[in-house]
């Protein structure tokens, strides 16, 4: 793994200069292996090269996603949320980062240390989070980008458009869905597999998502490979559509709280608990690109509060 891991080194210290370094960083900070670092950034590509997850479902995340645009909510903001679901020694392990670099927005994450991004957004309110997938599609190879790079080069941009362009233009060799917003008030669900992207856009401003796929084409073309291993996505979506529904055009953050705390089907719920498995909300998270916020909880949210962090545009980066 370690010497696949130093061929993707390569390839982004070529196409991604910059986060490369940021690697580098973490690297020597964690006092380990650069290819270490790159092989945790590449983990899913290199299980879906093993087809390990298949039969260790504690290796894959299973994670509940959504989007709000102005015209569903109280306020008029646009809200990208989700939880975070993953084995619980991620709880340890996750951090949430606020970037600045010269030449570049700043940038708000929330991720595991040593990954440099789960979810977040910029300071022009462009935000992404996302959930796993995989189809029959792919490849098992290594030679993709991996997904916390694509994540992060989307949040390089000041303007929509080619900040989705990163996910398209993205060398995929494994499937991966990203939910893409902006504050102004549009929202994109991107469902990646290695041969093609499919769009789905909100319907009435509200837009889920779980762990399977659910645009026509996708559904069509590809065979879902989470779906065996993951039964639960085919209620976790429809559930907090469910909650969220009856309420657009008064959609407020604490609606959204209460449909991230919902227990059907537990554990294996949107709020979701080891029991079975190792497998819990490491996090739940719903970001307010309108204000520039993170509301968070650590933890299945039954169980924990909500906290406000806010990154503050204002804020100049240090040249090195």
């Amino acid at each position: 793994m370690l010497r696949r891991s130093e061929t993707i080194s390569d390839s982004l210290e070529a196409t991604s200069p910059d986060l490369h370094a940021e690697i580098e960083g973490i690297a020597v900070g964690a006092e380990q292996p650069l290819a270490a670092i790159v092989a945790l950034n590449a983990r899913t590509m290199f299980l879906r090269a093993a087809g390990r997850a298949l039969t260790d479902p504690e290796d894959d995340a299973e994670c509940t996603t959504g989007a709000l645009l102005p015209d569903a909510t109280a306020n008029g903001h646009t809200y990208l949320f989700g939880n975070w679901d993953q084995h619980e020694r991620c709880i340890d392990n996750s951090v949430l980062l606020e970037i600045r670099v010269v030449g570049r927005p700043a940038v708000f994450v929330l991720t595991e240390a040593g990954i440099l991004i789960r979810t977040g957004f910029n300071e022009h309110g462009i935000g992404i989070t996302g959930n796993s997938l995989w189809s029959g599609d792919d490849t098992g190879s290594t030679s993709g980008v991996p997904w916390p790079v694509v994540r992060r080069r989307v949040l390089h941009h000041d303007r929509l458009a080619t900040a989705m362009g990163e996910v398209f233009g993205a060398r995929r060799t494994h499937s991966g869905n990203h939910v893409v917003a902006d504050a102004e008030g549009f929202a994109v669900d991107l469902e990646a597999s290695p041969s093609d992207v499919f769009a789905l856009v909100p319907d009435a401003g509200l837009l889920t998502h779980s762990n399977h796929f659910l645009s026509v084409g996708a559904r069509s073309r590809l065979t879902d490979v989470q779906l065996g291993r993951s039964p639960s996505t085919l209620y976790r979506n429809v559930r907090v559509e469910g909650a969220l529904r009856p309420r657009v055009g008064s959609i407020g953050v604490a609606d959204i709280q209460a449909a991230l705390r919902d227990h059907f089907g537990h554990p294996q719920s949107v709020c979701a608990h080891a029991r079975d498995t190792n497998t819990m909300t490491v996090a739940s998270h719903i970001a307010d690109l309108t204000e520039r916020t993170m509301t968070i909880s650590s933890g299945p949210p039954c169980e924990n509060d909500y906290r406000v962090y806010r990154l503050d545009p204002t804020v100049s980066p240090r040249s090195m």
